[in-house]
């Protein structure tokens, strides 16, 4: 039954596959750079070989990056823009074929 539910709706499926795969990678994402900002926020980042160019404008040797809530936002935020379009070149192809020929075609 569930198997002909996907075939009745492709557009749907591709979406809320799309979707999901894309929710769990930004989530991840953005977890894994919130904690490696974190630890550089405390560290600091040193750039070999700028230190005599970074004196010049002032610049301490290592640079602290800064974390806000923002910056942890707007990119997870966007994110979807381009998944979701993208999923949905694929539906017309998935409507002419038949759930054998899918499998089959790989």
């Amino acid at each position: 039954m569930a198997e002909r539910n996907v075939w009745r709706n492709p557009r749907r499926t591709l979406l809320t596959e799309s979707m999901a795969i894309t929710l769990v990678g930004s989530a991840i994402g953005t977890a894994l750079g919130i904690l490696i900002t974190s630890y550089f926020q405390t560290q600091g980042i040193a750039v070999a070989g700028t230190t005599n160019i970074l004196r010049q404008y002032g610049i301490p040797e290592r640079v602290y990056p800064r974390l806000s809530l923002f910056s942890a936002s707007v990119g997870p935020a966007a994110v979807p823009d381009v998944p979701c379009p993208a999923a949905l070149n694929p539906v017309p192809r998935v409507r002419r074929l038949r759930p054998v020929e899918a499998l089959v075609q790989g």
